[in-house]
């Protein structure tokens, strides 16, 4: 088990060195962990366990766990869940990106190692990858340690979630597919993904807490896949969200809302 530990409070200045943005060393692709060669799973074990080792990763989860009332709906009807409805797909496009490019400095930019997406709308990925079931880390944070466990249900009870019929108030993702607005498409796909991590259990069930979890990377990634994907569809295709003026920036970074509609400024595809 590693154990990352976070030598002093997180500073707003380390949120402007480490995450600034970065220029990627090449076009990374982002592949389904199921397609992953040996290799591949390796080099992104090693540059997790790296980021750990130097307190990295634990700097990232403080970050989620500050920033979780502005990207996500709340559901309580106040002004942050309305912002945190249209933040929460750019917001953790952007989020996602700074963990991906951390990665990659793990290992001084000399692989091209990207954040595999988890691909759980296939009946052969529905359960947590094989090669993840053992990685647990412990975060520790402050003073403070978060030891990450899972306790993911049947495979049955996703496939409920992805028709519809766990939750009568989350649509099926055929449903929430075919949307034809952005607000649509994404409290419903937020719905759907609220639910997956209810299903996976353990920290992955908490806000303050997700994204310990090493599977919580490849679960957002599925979901940033699958809303490139309707935007770039008939569907979606130009329909952004409403964001002006300082709600539009992807705090604590200085991407605005308007460079997340695009894979390419990332420099990242899917395969």
């Amino acid at each position: 088990m590693t154990t990352a530990t976070l030598h002093r409070p997180l500073r707003f200045r380390d949120l402007v060195r480490p995450f600034a943005p970065m220029a990627a060393p090449v076009p990374a692709q982002r592949k389904d962990q199921a397609s992953l060669s040996q290799d591949e799973r390796g080099y992104f074990l090693l540059a997790l366990n790296t980021l750990l080792r130097q307190g990295t990763y634990a700097q990232l989860v403080a970050i989620h766990s500050d920033m979780t009332h502005t990207m996500h709906n709340m559901g309580d009807g106040s002004p942050e869940a309305a912002l945190g409805q249209q933040r929460f797909l750019p917001w953790h496009r952007v989020y996602l990106y700074q963990f991906e490019r951390q990665l990659q400095r793990a290992l001084r930019d000399q692989v091209p190692i990207t954040v595999p997406y988890w691909n759980w709308e296939t009946a052969q990925e529905q359960s947590v990858p094989g090669w993840l079931e053992d990685v647990l880390p412990t975060v520790a944070i402050g003073a403070g340690t978060i030891s990450v466990f899972r306790s993911p249900r049947t495979q049955a009870d996703l496939a409920q979630i992805l028709a519809g019929t766990a939750d009568p108030t989350v649509p099926s993702l055929a449903t929430v597919k075919k949307a034809t607005t952005y607000i649509d498409f994404a409290t419903g796909l937020e719905g759907v993904h609220n639910l997956v991590h209810d299903w996976v259990g353990g920290t992955m069930d908490s806000l303050v807490t997700a994204s310990t979890d090493p599977i919580f990377w490849m679960h957002h990634a599925n979901l940033d896949r699958l809303w490139w994907e309707w935007y770039q569809g008939p569907q979606g295709h130009g329909l952004d969200p409403q964001l002006s003026g300082v709600d539009a920036i992807m705090d604590p970074w200085r991407y605005d809302e308007p460079q997340t509609r695009d894979i390419a400024n990332f420099n990242y595809s899917y395969v």
